[in-house]
């Protein structure tokens, strides 16, 4: 996606359309704050879930040896 970017919107039983066309320059701040908050929120996301996903080390040395059987 690039700039401009074009929104329109209808406020409900107003029977009105808006359109506006944004400029780079005008969503600066409103991007650099939507990007701050969207990182701070994933690196504050509980990781804990995600330890099921991966390995553990005993795991990884099991698998590793049934490679080493196969070949």
């Amino acid at each position: 996606m690039d700039y401009p970017i074009d929104v329109i919107y209808y406020t409900k039983d107003s029977f009105n359309i808006i359109e506006k066309r944004y400029k780079k320059s005008e969503l600066e701040k409103i991007s650099k704050l939507w990007s701050n908050k969207l990182s701070e929120t994933i690196n504050n996301l509980p990781e804990d879930w995600m330890e099921k996903l991966l390995p553990n080390e005993q795991e990884e040395k099991e698998n590793h040896q049934l490679l080493e059987d196969i070949d």
